[in-house]
């Protein structure tokens, strides 16, 4: 495995295992203690991609400890599959999931998200915190972006 990706296994998962520790999950924050519903960005986005991913199934990519998968799930998306790297990031995501009865609809898979393995389908929607921002700019039309 290559070094930069060992070095955010280890950082992810030092940040986990402290949470799992003091037993305490999360919540709407991530380890850094960012809450993406404080953001108008980010309450748009959940806006939009609750109109969108109704009956999908949601590929949360670099899913972390779930910190949108839950979300999606609660809009409707048919299933939510989460990918990281951190097995301990995981581990809290599940506890999410568990905790707001989620089983079942929403899957973590610790997976390389560079190699990840999925049959193409056109009701995957495809989510990242990078695409949420590039999906708002898209949204608002902005002349400079192309894609």
């Amino acid at each position: 495995m290559e070094e930069r990706k060992q070095k955010e296994i280890e950082y992810y998962d030092k940040k986990a295992e402290e949470i799992l520790k003091n037993q305490r999950i999360l919540g709407s924050k991530d380890f850094e203690g960012f809450n993406p519903n404080l953001l108008s960005s980010f309450v748009y986005c959940y806006k939009i991609l609750g109109e969108n991913c109704k009956n999908k199934v949601v590929l949360d990519y670099g899913c972390g400890n779930g910190i949108h998968s839950v979300p999606l799930a609660k809009m409707g998306a048919k299933k939510v599959i989460g990918i990281d790297l951190s097995e301990k990031s995981l581990e809290i995501a599940r506890e999410k999931i568990k905790k707001e009865g989620l089983e079942g609809k929403v899957e973590f898979q610790k997976m390389d998200c560079e190699k990840w393995n999925f049959r193409q389908t056109s009701s995957i929607l495809f989510l990242t915190a990078a695409l949420f921002l590039l999906w708002t700019l898209r949204v608002l039309s902005l002349s400079w972006l192309e894609f």
